[in-house]
This record gives C-alpha cells, sequence and structure tokens, in this order.
C-alpha cells in the first residue's frame, strides 16, 4: 500500500506542481478553456466534465485531478519537450528530462496500480520501484519530495488511510477504463479533409514541396503535388474541427503563405 500512495498521492501532487509552475499563475479555468481543442478528443466524460463544465470553467486547484487527467494536460502544453522516445512510450533509462520522468509516473500508475490484480509484491520489485519513483519526484518537484518519500517510508499507514488508498485505487481503476474507451474512439473522430489548389500561377511543384516540407505542422500532409495542382490532406479530429474552427482556418491560411512564399 505505501508504493500505491507514494504513486497516487504524492507523485500525484508532483505533477500538480509541475502543471502549476507551468500555467505561471495564470487563471487555470480560462489556461484549460484555451486548451479545449486540443484536449478534448483525449478526455472521457468525467474528465471533460469537471475541466470544462457546461456554461462555466473550471475552479479548482488543480489538486482534485488524478494522475491520468494531469497526464493529458501536461503532455498537451507544448511547452514539456517530448523525451528521446516520444510521449507515451518508455523512456530511456539515462534520460532524466521532465518528460521522461512525468511518463515514467505514468507507466507505474498502470503497471503497479491500474492494471494489477494484487498489491502482494516482493522486497526487490518495491525497493527498485520506490527508487526509481523517489527520483522521479524530487527531480520534477525537488528535495521537499524527497523528505515526504522518506517519512512515508518508515511511517505505519492506520486502518482508515488503508481503506482511503483502496477506494482512490477503485476511483482510478474506473477512470483509465473510460480513458482506454475513449482512446478506442479517437480513430473513429478522425477524418482526413483534403484541400486541392489548381491554377496556372502556382509556384513549381518542386518549391512547393520544398515549403511545405518546411511548414511544422502535425495535422498536415502533401498527398499530391504537381506543376499547376497541389492536393493537401488535413488530418482534423471531429470534436477538434467543431469546437476550433478558427484553428482549422489558420491551418488553410498557414498552408496556402507557405506556398506562395515560393513565389
Amino acid at each position: 500500500m505505501k508504493l500505491v500512495r507514494l504513486i497516487l498521492v504524492v507523485a500525484k501532487d508532483v505533477l500538480v506542481d509541475v502543471l502549476i509552475g507551468r500555467f505561471h499563475g495564470a487563471d487555470y479555468g480560462n489556461a484549460l478553456k484555451g486548451m479545449k481543442g486540443r484536449l478534448s478528443p483525449f478526455l472521457n466524460v468525467a474528465q471533460r466534465q469537471k475541466i470544462f463544465p457546461e456554461d462555466s470553467k473550471y475552479t479548482g486547484n488543480l489538486s482534485d485531478m488524478d494522475i491520468s487527467l494531469l497526464y493529458i494536460i501536461l503532455r498537451n502544453l507544448n511547452t514539456i519537450a517530448s523525451h528521446q522516445n516520444g510521449w507515451g512510450n518508455d523512456p530511456d533509462e539515462n534520460d532524466r528530462t521532465p518528460s521522461a520522468n512525468i511518463d515514467r509516473i505514468r507507466i507505474a500508475k498502470n503497471t503497479i496500480v491500474s492494471h494489477s490484480s494484487s498489491f502482494s509484491i516482493g522486497y526487490a520489485y518495491f525497493n527498485n520501484n520506490w527508487k526509481a519513483m523517489r527520483q522521479c519526484c524530487v527531480e520534477l518537484g525537488g528535495e521537499k519530495y524527497g523528505v515526504t518519500i522518506d517519512i512515508l517510508l518508515t511511517s505505519s499507514i492506520d486502518c482508515d488511510s488503508e481503506q482511503q488508498i483502496a477506494e482512490l485505487v477503485r476511483n482510478l481503476k474506473e477512470s483509465d477504463l473510460q480513458y482506454e474507451r475513449s482512446l478506442n474512439k479517437i480513430e473513429e473522430c478522425c477524418t482526413s479533409v483534403e484541400l486541392k489548389i489548381e491554377g496556372n500561377n502556382l509556384p513549381c511543384k518542386t518549391e512547393v514541396e520544398t515549403q511545405l516540407d518546411q511548414y511544422n505542422n502535425k495535422n498536415i500532409s502533401q498527398t499530391s503535388v504537381k506543376d499547376g495542382s497541389i492536393i493537401i490532406c488535413l488530418e482534423m479530429f471531429f470534436i477538434c474541427f467543431f469546437q476550433n474552427f478558427g484553428y482549422f482556418l489558420a491551418v488553410i491560411d498557414g498552408v496556402l503563405q507557405r506556398i506562395f512564399q515560393a513565389r
């Protein structure tokens, strides 16, 4: 139970501190509202209701979020660089970047808590994971978390605390199940929008390809470029499309500006 508490309570508090630092004193509700188009495809119903309440905005202090929700937000901030193996993947052992440690907390939560049917573990497994989580928490949140973790290691857990952790685990398993279901639906929500441009005044094929290669947008891919004709594919989520039509138009505008820079 101590290792579970370390992950669900202490490591979660670390992620809250990281997110608070990234918001730089901004109003959390407004900051999250600005990310709605990016976040919505990855949220289950409960998560969406929490941070995007109907006819209102989020008014909490971030501590009411669980690891799964904090991870989604941190990953989609676009201010934390991806680690060497990319968000959502196991980081290399020697990669101690913030995103690598955030992914380590997510992985520990999944393997030790969410996907585990028993909390009975051996000493070596406990010791290795305890040390790994302690290092992550200290590197992300500072030495104060090292002190907290060391106290937790030597303290006893009473019956009430054990019941609270058990309730946290039950809620987390249900939340993660909903999250996995929502991820399975993402492919169903994704559509390709083709933008076709034709005309005698278009730049030549080589110039257009060069400009598009330099246009950094993960939603864009060029499917056909010929002299006098360009077909560009935009991979868009239905949710993002309808909730952030302005972003969709901005992407198109950026593409057109890139293309006609070649003139």
